[in-house]
């Protein structure tokens, strides 16, 4: 059985198929060669992940979280919330330091496994007496009494070395080069370095030295959520790196692209990983790097507590809903009005909730949250065990679907009805989107369905096109054929009723007229 252009053709010796237009010898086509390009786009528009694509990749992990938040449960983490009662009772911040003081000495009493801040205390005291005889300009014997008063950062120094307490620190991509903070935690690799591999910045911001080097560790609560384009925090950093002070550039952009050209500093770890560390009474992170060159980190262990992470080091959050166990706030604390034993061997976070302070951030969840809360949902999950993680061989699975389900769906695209190819390309899209919701909830791996899902739909729009102008030729073609050997008005009328075309015959009445010219024959010999 033949087409109908295939049988017309047959009739017509010489005549070519509008297939054959578009035919190069061999198996290529235009069709196919149009197919070919847009699993190749597809692919590309994979391995270069333009920002909109971020985003809106971003945007499907998110809407994950809101159909199925992680389930709180009490792993022993708390947030100190220096909120806006505090304020209104205690007063406004920043508090003497004598005070904070107060408040590590009550949370050690309560046998907290490890205290963090979530600030940080870069200047002297401005409240101690040393700092208020100078501007209260005293002299004499009132001085010599002033000084005699304790230093109120000297004050806090002491109960920070009663043990266990994490400062913090902030890292900075711009400004002047400042100091490195100080590190008493060391990494232990197995596999390549990780410098290269880690976040960079150029300096930090950090704590007195004082302070510093009575503290159990270091961390910083600098989250790197401007990557994202939407400054939602979806990932805290385990580990990152801080270039080299002594690096070249006049400027933070030129000294940001020497650190990245040039891997050198040191690694510091994060308030949430040295709290882990503290907490667990070690001193070192084991960092597991991938074999492969490129692949960068694969996992960070403290002590028993392995941390599966990003390439760069971070984890992903896996945000609860908003849960009121989490907090204490800072007064209660500080007037002992919390119930006995609820801080045991807890993790306590120092950190603040007030308006005015502007520690407020978003979360996937779509809520605003303190800043300090990120760090206390990755501990709770670091204690539990429970991780999101893009599988390690996510990008080699999501490109396999784009490229062997791209080449299925543009041959079917070109070789069957659009009912047929629509509907398998449906199929295609929903089982993949499936796939990535129950590889979520089930296992929390976070796969694409979006970018791969764009990519298979590019190519069926692709085929589909090619396909339907395949068709048209044909069409064009088969009324020119049948033209040569029906009149041409009745294959348009034809064309326009195919309601008509149909076998058999029907019965009725017509008139006709005949007409004749006088002379007709003599007239016809006469003309040449």
């Amino acid at each position: 059985a033949r087409t109908a252009p295939a049988r017309l053709a047959a009739a017509q010796p010489g005549t070519a198929t509008p297939t054959d237009a578009m035919r190069w010898p061999g198996f290529i086509t235009l069709g196919r060669l149009a197919t070919l390009a847009a699993v190749i786009a597809g692919f590309l528009l994979y391995r270069f992940e333009p920002l909109p694509v971020q985003v809106m990749r971003n945007a499907v992990f998110d809407q994950y979280q809101r159909w199925q938040p992680r389930a709180y449960e009490d792993m022993g983490v708390r947030i100190v919330d220096i909120d806006d009662e505090s304020l209104k009772r205690i007063g406004q911040w920043p508090w003497p330091r004598t005070q904070v003081a107060d408040l590590i000495r009550k949370l050690q009493d309560a046998g907290a496994a490890a205290i963090g801040f979530d600030m940080m205390f870069a200047e002297p005291d401005r409240t101690s007496p040393q700092a208020m005889a100078t501007q209260w300009k005293l002299s004499g014997d009132t001085l010599h009494n002033v000084l005699r008063l304790p230093d109120h950062d000297q004050v806090m120094a002491e109960a920070i070395r009663g043990g266990r307490v994490v400062l913090g620190f902030a890292g900075k991509r711009d400004g002047e080069k400042t100091r490195q903070p100080a590190k008493p935690s060391r990494e232990v690799y197995s596999g390549p370095p990780a410098l290269p591999y880690l976040n960079a910045f150029t300096g930090a911001d950090v704590p007195l030295a004082l302070l510093e080097q009575a503290a159990a560790g270091v961390g910083a609560f600098t989250f790197f959520a401007q990557n994202d384009g939407d400054s939602v925090v979806r990932r805290v950093p385990m580990l990152m790196r801080l270039c080299d002070p002594a690096l070249g550039g006049t400027s933070p952009q030129a000294r940001i692209a020497a650190c990245e050209a040039e891997p050198l500093g040191v690694v510091a770890p994060s308030l949430s990983a040295e709290l882990l560390r503290v907490s667990r009474r070690q001193r070192n992170f084991h960092v597991t790097t991938s074999a492969q060159p490129g692949l960068g980190l694969e996992n960070v262990r403290v002590a028993n507590v392995t941390v599966p992470v990003t390439p760069h080091g971070e984890v992903w959050v896996h945000y609860t809903r908003p849960v009121a166990e989490r907090y204490i706030p800072a007064w209660r604390v500080l007037g002992g009005q919390y119930p006995p034993g609820s801080l045991d061997d807890h993790i306590v976070l120092i950190g603040t909730s007030a308006l005015g302070l502007r520690d407020l951030r978003s979360n996937p969840l779509g809520a605003i949250m303190p800043g300090v809360e990120a760090h206390a949902q990755v501990l709770e999950q670091m204690r539990a065990g429970q991780y999101l993680a893009r599988a390690a061989n996510a990008h080699t699975l999501e490109a396999l679907v784009i490229i062997i389900g791209g080449l299925i769906i543009g041959v079917v695209a070109l070789t069957t009805r659009a009912l047929v190819s629509a509907s398998l390309t449906a199929i295609v899209l929903a089982g993949i989107a499936l796939a990535a919701w129950l590889a979520f909830t089930r296992e929390g791996l976070l796969l694409d369905p979006l970018t791969p899902g764009l990519a298979l739909l590019i190519t069926f729009l692709v085929g589909s096109v090619v396909r339907h102008m395949n068709s048209e030729r044909e069409q064009r073609w088969v009324r020119d054929a049948f033209s040569r050997y029906v009149s041409p008005n009745r294959v348009e009328h034809l064309v326009n009723n195919p309601g008509q075309l149909e076998l058999g015959g029907r019965r009725q009445t017509c008139s006709f007229v005949f007409t004749d010219l006088e002379d007709f024959t003599g007239l016809m010999e006469k003309m040449d």
